[in-house]
C-alpha cells in the first residue's frame, strides 16, 4: 500500500525507483453495461528517485496500480484524462 511518505516504488513497466510528491482524492464515472459506475481513487503523483523533474510522473492509486503515464502537469493530467478531482485544495 502506498502512503503519502513511501520512496522506493516500482512501478511496473517503468525502470528505477520512484517516490510520491503529492496526494490527491478523485473518482472516474465510466459507463459499465449502460450504466455509469463510480470509482473512487486515492491517487499519487510520483516523481523518478534517479531523474527527478528531469523525466515525466507517474499517477498511481494507493496499490501501485498505474493510473497515468507521461504526467509532465501533475493532477490537471488526470482531471483533463476524464477524472473528476475531489479534493482539489488539498492536492494543488
Amino acid at each position: 500500500m502506498i502512503t503519502r511518505t513511501s520512496e522506493h516504488i516500482k512501478v511496473e513497466g517503468h525502470r528505477g525507483t520512484w517516490y510520491v510528491i503529492a496526494e490527491a482524492r478523485f473518482e472516474l464515472t465510466p459507463d459499465v453495461n449502460g450504466k455509469p459506475v463510480t470509482i473512487p481513487a486515492r491517487c499519487f503523483l510520483l516523481e523518478h528517485e534517479a531523474y527527478g523533474d528531469e523525466a515525466p510522473c507517474l499517477i498511481v492509486d494507493e496499490n501501485g496500480a498505474l493510473l497515468l503515464e507521461d504526467v509532465y502537469n501533475g493532477f490537471a493530467d488526470l482531471e483533463e484524462a476524464g477524472w473528476t478531482w475531489l479534493d482539489k485544495e488539498e492536492g494543488e
